[in-house]
């Protein structure tokens, strides 16, 4: 004989439906480039990941400002200020 407690269980799992997407695993996959590439930077022979898409490792990259969302660019007057400050 079923308790009280399974039989209220059993008909709450009646009424539960449950829906949701397949897991897709290609979809997920990150970007892979060939394997093999050299950084392009003069007298460096990094071998690069293939899953960095970039042309040079890490140590050669060009450096490119971070900006936070919603931040603002400085403006040349403070970039160059700023410059003056550090002695270059």
């Amino acid at each position: 004989m079923d308790s009280p407690l399974s039989m209220l269980s059993s008909e709450r799992d009646q009424r539960l439906h449950l829906s949701g997407t397949r897991i897709d695993s290609r979809r997920n996959d990150p970007k892979t480039y060939s394997d093999g590439r050299v950084c392009e930077a003069r007298d460096c022979r990094t071998i690069l990941s293939r899953y960095n898409g970039q042309s040079r490792c890490w140590q050669h990259q060009v450096v490119r400002p971070y900006l936070l969302r919603g931040g603002r660019r400085p403006s040349e007057v403070e970039v160059l200020r700023d410059l003056a400050a550090l002695g270059t």
